[in-house]
């Protein structure tokens, strides 16, 4: 595959700007029809019929930049509101703001000093209900949020709506059911013709460690998905061309937010680390 020549082509696409009905982040699209979330892997339509309410955007606002500034603390209470909403979306984008504090919290432990001292005593507290900023309690509450997604959308019967079918597959993927997740790509790929199809059997074949990744790969780079690069690069990870790993997930952060490429430069940075030894 030539990594290089898609690199070179992302520094050239124009891209528009569109907004995620699920966690309310900016989102780069260079297909006309729509892309997906940096942020939750969402797919965002350029003409979306689902839209956020204000409440819910503002909260998505407010939280995102708290992330971005370290206050945790604030991020939480922006966020915590919104696990009330009844909209399946909207759970969906909380869980994944859950998890990405989660992430966040977990790689601010100094593991050079003792784990009951210091700053690691708040964010290694095994006893998560007295500090709602521990890493495992907001991985707990990512999940009760994904959960309450998918539940949500049973409960409606909204089961055959692709958008709906398609966030009980993301959810799952998040939660890594992969058994699950297996068969609802197998229910998307029986209606052939949405949007998300492509993206859906490129994430579960990456992340299952399934054959013909880069037949998937090729369509989505083509077409200047961003989101693509990511599993471009994760491809490489798991072939531990690490250098390759990270030119890619450079560029991506050259180009926008993502926590997960963020998350896999981190790993990548220390298998290199513990490599070099």
């Amino acid at each position: 595959m030539d990594v290089s020549g898609y690199l070179k082509r992302l520094d050239k696409i124009k891209f528009s700007e569109e907004t995620c009905p699920s966690c309310n982040s900016a989102v780069l699209s260079a297909n006309p029809a729509g892309a997906f979330c940096h942020f939750c892997e969402m797919y965002v339509a350029s003409d979306a019929e689902h839209k956020m309410d204000s409440s819910a955007a503002t909260a998505f606002t407010a939280a995102h930049e708290a992330t971005i500034k370290g206050d945790l603390v604030s991020a939480i209470g922006a966020i915590a509101p919104l696990e009330a909403s009844a909209d399946p979306l909207v759970l969906y984008g909380v869980g994944n703001v859950y998890m990405v504090l989660s992430d966040y919290t977990y790689h601010g432990v100094n593991y050079a000093l003792g784990g009951f001292m210091y700053s690691n005593a708040d964010k290694r507290n095994d006893e998560y209900n007295k500090n709602s900023s521990n890493s495992m309690h907001l991985l707990s509450k990512a999940k009760e949020m994904m959960y309450a997604s998918i539940f949500t959308i049973n409960k409606a019967a909204k089961g055959d709506d692709w958008l709906y079918l398609y966030t009980k597959f993301i959810s799952e993927m998040k939660l890594k059911r992969l058994a699950h997740v297996h068969l609802l790509l197998n229910e998307l790929n029986k209606q052939r013709q949405t949007p998300v199809n492509p993206y859906s059997n490129l994430a579960y074949t990456i992340r299952a460690g399934g054959k013909n990744a880069e037949k998937l790969l090729r369509p989505l780079l083509d077409i200047g998905e961003i989101n693509a690069y990511y599993y471009l690069a994760k491809y490489l990870a798991d072939r531990n061309d690490l250098s390759g790993t990270q030119k890619v997930l450079i560029k991506i952060s050259s180009r926008t937010r993502m926590p997960m490429a963020d998350d896999l430069m981190l790993k990548a940075k220390e298998i290199s680390a513990a490599t070099a030894l």
